[in-house]
């Protein structure tokens, strides 16, 4: 079969499990082909994906999300079927409604989305997180639920430590 490709390299080209699919990954874009046909089916443009290690199974593979999450792509319905999210980019839950899209809340959402540093606690069983509304917050790494929130800072929190016994 020949597949109608653009004209550059390749980063990976994969089969699908069941053969029916070619999966290439090119520097900011991945293509769909028939493989029997070498015809395109659909295509993604990515910019995250330059030299990316692309893996398909069971008809599905993961790319680069928006904020910094993964999104779960199915080959059979085209589209993404699930959005992977973690702590620091999940939805906001304190009414602070900002669209990245608009140039009057992008200043306030780069202040509000700072990505604070963390520490690990010494016994390896927790994390400790600040937070931009001035709290910081304690992780179980075992269960990912918050075990405490410190509210006694007065302005953000970009950096803390645990000292070297834990305590």
């Amino acid at each position: 079969t020949t597949f109608d490709t653009p004209e550059q390299l390749p980063n990976t080209i994969s089969f699908t499990n069941d053969n029916k699919h070619v999966v290439i990954n090119y520097s900011k874009a991945i293509k769909i082909y028939s493989a029997t046909s070498g015809k395109a089916i659909f295509s993604i443009s990515n910019p995250d994906i330059n030299h990316y290690n692309l893996q398909v199974q069971n008809n599905q593979f993961i790319l680069p999300g928006a904020n910094y999450s993964a999104d779960l792509w199915s080959i059979n319905n085209r589209k993404i079927t699930r959005n992977f999210k973690g702590y620091l980019n999940q939805t906001r839950t304190d009414g602070l409604r900002f669209d990245y899209s608009s140039w009057i809340d992008v200043g306030i959402l780069q202040y509000i989305s700072y990505r604070t540093n963390l520490s690990i606690h010494p016994n390896n069983q927790e994390i400790v997180i600040g937070k931009v509304d001035s709290s910081t917050i304690v992780l179980n790494l075992n269960t990912g639920k918050k075990t405490k929130t410190l509210t006694d800072a007065s302005k953000v929190n970009f950096c803390q430590a645990y000292s070297k016994d834990g305590k």
